[in-house]
């Protein structure tokens, strides 16, 4: 194990939930550099992912506040860290990375202090409702997957594909279990009397789960619920269904997180 701060920020960011693993290749160490400073990569692996002003950060890390808070708000307004501010007292906290899902496009939409750091920071503008529904139909005709987090209270919508959501990828061309990404709520039910087996929704579907033999199928451990196939069916032989054995989302996205980390702490290999 390398001492150097970027090998001590990979190891620091592949504890969190969403995980950065070290490669043969090292790819993971260069893009760490291209985003981070040294002293940043240090800053970084202080923080927590609950948000916590400067001075809490500071006292557990015997380091001077004032410095640390002005690095913190460096780094936030950068989009390294995620910043919070309420009732007057600013919070930070650390980011997670993903590579297709934190580049927040036109197409990602973000609600309530998330909204407001992307506002402040100058990452995205603020928008009504009326324009967020036209994103997603937008979004929906260019046969994007509409996706939040596993959770009640709803932070985020993103709208992505498989060209470029890793989550999908690992679907699609890694094979991987769906439940180990998303959460499918719904699911797609063809109505064999009316598929006139034109082909439509296999085209549509993002993860390969229709085949067409005398009439579409649906493979259900691969359906997402994102109901695509089902707006382009011209004979309307497709419906979404909530699923009988579905899972009901974690109430917030700290709990959410806590989650996995157990999860991940209960398959870690056991050193001897």
């Amino acid at each position: 194990m390398s001492d150097s701060p970027y090998s001590k920020l990979q190891e620091f960011l592949d504890r969190f939930p969403l995980g950065f693993p070290r490669t043969d290749s090292g790819v993971e160490i260069r893009i760490l550099r291209n985003l981070f400073t040294e002293e940043e990569a240090r800053v970084a692996v202080l923080l927590s992912p609950m948000p916590e002003e400067a001075s809490r950060i500071a006292g557990r890390a015997g380091i001077d506040e004032a410095q640390l808070a002005s690095k913190l708000e460096s780094m936030s307004k950068r989009g390294l860290i995620f910043r919070v501010r309420r009732r007057g007292r600013t919070h930070f906290s650390s980011a997670p990375f993903m590579i297709g899902l934190y580049e927040y496009l036109e197409t990602c939409l973000s609600f309530g202090v998330a909204a407001e750091y992307y506002i402040e920071n100058g990452l995205g503008r603020e928008i009504g409702a009326e324009q967020a529904l036209e994103i997603l139909e937008d979004a929906d005709r260019a046969g994007l997957v509409h996706a939040g987090a596993n959770t009640r209270h709803l932070s985020n919508i993103c709208n992505c594909c498989p060209c470029c959501c890793a989550s999908m990828k690992g679907i699609t061309t890694r094979g991987h279990d769906r439940v180990k990404y998303l959460n499918a709520l719904y699911e797609a039910a063809i109505d064999p009397e009316a598929c006139t087996g034109c082909g439509d929704c296999l085209q549509r579907c993002p993860v390969r789960a229709i085949t067409l033999e005398d009439w579409a199928r649906v493979n259900r451990d691969r359906c997402l619920g994102c109901g695509l196939c089902a707006g382009v069916c011209p004979v309307e032989a497709v419906a979404l269904r909530g699923r009988e054995d579905r899972q009901e989302p974690f109430e917030r996205v700290l709990d959410l997180g806590l989650a996995i980390l157990r999860g991940k702490e209960a398959n870690a290999p056991r050193r001897e």
